[in-house]
């Protein structure tokens, strides 16, 4: 029954109106110059900035919706490889559990599965 209220909450969640600008974004484009001229290679990084400036509809909905994240972290989580509707699950098993979602994250990460995961910290019906 749990599983069937995620699947519905994302639904819902798919239909978040379009991405906003965040009120003070930088929008600078400029390629960085390296000492002598030549361009250097953007740096990737991991983290809310991995979109840019603009508000992901999805991440802010979902952390409107968990007290238990703010928008930087679910998106870091997002940038760092999870999908939102993990990081869904993983919020809602963290509110009902007491576990950290951010360690259910990474034990997804290494290969277990939502059923293992809650097999193991005894959150199966």
């Amino acid at each position: 029954m749990k599983i069937r209220k995620f699947v519905i909450f994302i639904f819902l969640l798919s239909a978040c109106a379009p991405t906003q600008v965040a009120p003070n974004a930088t929008t600078d484009q400029s390629q960085p110059v390296a000492p002598g001229g030549g361009a250097v290679a953007p740096v990737v990084t991991s983290g809310p900035d991995c979109l840019g400036p603009e508000i992901h509809p999805m991440g802010q909905e979902i952390a409107d919706q968990f007290d238990e994240a703010t928008y930087e972290e679910v998106m870091t989580w997002f940038c760092n490889g999870a999908e939102f509707e993990d990081i869904l699950v993983a919020l809602q098993t963290a509110k009902d559990t007491g576990e950290l979602a951010e360690d259910l994250l990474k034990t997804l990460a290494e290969g277990q599965t939502w059923e293992e995961i809650w097999d193991a910290i005894g959150y199966t019906d």
